[in-house]
């Protein structure tokens, strides 16, 4: 009897069978209490001892999500303010494409100078718009009955009907410039223009009108944007810098010699276009007053869904040559009206920092200004610092 084992009945191992048993139970109703203290349906917890401990256990983790909370505040805050701005958005860019077809409609019955007012006021409102707005159905002309379909014509002669004047192949600069352009120059930039159809026109909402021959409507879609070839030799055979264009269109400068401006022993003055291409010019300006133009192109192109690397800040050189061709094709000049800050860079001898090259219209003349920093405007310069957006298409 004395002996444990014999009585088939071993009092330790029961012992700690029970005090497990106790340990588990002790463990469940715990975390039953902390469950129910989470939702809210638990009353006060009688272990003071346990609740300082899971309260010193817990602190840390209410810490960071508190921490969370105030982070993610603002953020559901701006998501919110975000979804407002883009219906106001979409609300915006429906009236100004129903005020765009009323103007249209109302050419022969309005003063066209309040017109052109209303007009100016509409791209003003458009400063970040898309390349092309979509017009609603009733503004859709339909296609004339027995009309040769566009997709037929020769892509060149598609895009000086959907452009007019404003698409300057190498052919029609040789016209303008008076001479004859290089052929090798001219072979590439026709090779490519296959690409520049298909970059420009084959998008869902363009496509439709294509397709419908909806030339008017693609007029209309266009009518704030060039389409031109830049070319590095100009049609005479000489390159293709800012000292060449002042030499040959002195209508366009300032009626000064060479050696009194500012520019004429910097190097900008002297440097040819690198490659020939061609390039989509907007004539509206995105206004750089609160933003840099790198922010605004980026805008840009994230709002016409383009690669941002074709969407270029111009250099001093390419503003210049474009106003100067699309002055000569039109015989007005065609930008509006800014203090165009270009990609241009230049820095004086013993200056540390560097200086920007800006450039504007003084009447129907071409200037160029070079300072630090971004202009501003006041009622002395009434010009806006913008940047002139170029969708450039380079040969392949």
């Amino acid at each position: 009897m004395d002996n444990p084992e014999a009585s088939g009945d071993p009092p330790d191992l029961l012992g700690e069978d029970e005090e497990e048993a106790g340990l588990q139970d002790q463990l469940f109703r715990a975390k039953d209490q902390l469950t129910s203290l989470a939702e809210g349906t638990a009353g006060q917890v009688e272990d003071s001892e346990l609740c300082l401990d899971l309260a010193q256990q817990v602190k840390p983790y209410a810490d960071r999500l508190n921490a969370l909370h105030r982070l993610l505040t603002p953020i559901d805050s701006l998501i919110d303010k975000r979804a407002r701005v883009a219906g106001l958005r979409e609300d915006i860019a429906a009236e100004v494409t129903q005020l765009e077809t009323l103007s249209h409609s109302l050419d022969s019955v309005v003063d066209p100078a309040l017109l052109k007012e209303i007009e100016a006021e509409l791209a003003q409102l458009k400063k970040d718009r898309k390349l092309t707005a979509e017009l609603p159905p009733e503004a859709e002309e339909p296609a004339p009955t027995g009309s040769r379909p566009l997709r037929e014509w020769p892509v060149a002669e598609r895009l000086e009907r959907i452009f007019g004047n404003r698409f300057v192949s190498p052919w029609r600069l040789g016209q303008l410039m008076q001479g004859r352009p290089d052929p090798t120059l001219t072979d590439q930039l026709d090779q490519g223009l296959e690409q520049v159809w298909i970059a420009l026109f084959t998008g869902t909402k363009v496509a439709a009108h294509v397709a419908a021959n909806h030339l008017r409507t693609l007029q209309r879609l266009f009518r704030d944007y060039a389409l031109i070839c830049r070319m590095p030799v100009l049609p005479d055979g000489l390159p293709c810098t800012i000292e060449q264009l002042r030499e040959r269109f002195r209508q366009y400068f300032l009626k000064v010699p060479i050696r009194s401006l500012w520019y004429s022993k910097l190097d900008f003055f002297h440097q040819p276009l690198a490659k020939p291409h061609w390039a989509l010019l907007d004539r509206q300006y995105l206004n750089c007053t609160f933003k840099k133009p790198g922010l605004r192109l980026l805008i840009y192109a994230r709002a016409n869904e383009l690669p941002l690397r074709l969407v270029r800040q111009k250099s001093a050189l390419e503003d210049t040559y474009d106003r100067v061709v699309l002055n000569l094709a039109q015989g007005e000049p065609f930008f509006a009206n800014c203090n165009s800050i270009t990609r241009t860079v230049y820095q004086l001898a013993g200056e540390e920092s560097s200086k920007q090259v800006y450039v504007f219209y003084k009447g129907d003349t071409v200037c160029l200004s070079g300072r630090r920093g971004l202009p501003h405007w006041r009622p002395t310069r009434p010009r806006w610092p913008g940047v002139l957006p170029a969708l450039v298409l380079p040969l392949t």
